[in-house]
């Protein structure tokens, strides 16, 4: 072989590598900074963080799993009533609706969608300056409540 076919085989293999290793560690870009610690009423969760556009759209779509004490804070700019939907989701959700330091509400045990189903969004209740996804069944595991304190230190 010449150099030429050895360099473009190289390259095809550490860009392979690259991806495999990316697919295998299922944390993309919500790990980047390391993941930071919230507490929701006497629960503390490693949460990665969704700040810009792109990575809320992102969400956890692809992920594999979580651990249990693992979830994903969606961060917004100024107060709203995001949708939310589980497109490319592989396994289910709570989402937990949070305005400033207090829980709001929370949709519980969302399905990823069935091959081919219609989209089906999920609404804040009222406005809304975060949203936390947590494995389903959290919130009913830790008797989430309205009104329950969120301390986050960003």
């Amino acid at each position: 072989m010449n150099k030429k076919t050895l360099l473009f085989l190289f390259l095809i293999f550490v860009f392979a590598g690259g991806l495999t290793a990316a697919a295998l560690s299922g944390r993309g870009f919500w790990e980047k900074d390391g993941l930071k610690t919230i507490i929701i009423g006497q629960e503390k969760i490693r949460v990665g963080l969704a700040i810009t556009a792109a990575e809320r759209e992102k969400g956890l779509s692809g992920l594999a799993s979580m651990a249990d004490d693992e979830g994903l804070l969606f961060v917004f700019d100024s107060y709203n009533r995001p949708y939310f939907w589980m497109n490319g989701m592989r396994f289910p959700l709570d989402i937990i609706w949070i305005r400033d330091d207090k829980v709001v509400g929370w949709e519980k045990n969302l399905l990823p969608p069935e091959k081919g189903a219609k989209a089906v969004y999920y609404q804040a209740p009222e406005l809304v300056n975060h949203a936390l996804e947590v494995n389903a069944g959290w919130a009913e595991k830790n008797h989430l409540k309205i009104g329950a304190e969120v301390k986050i230190e960003l």
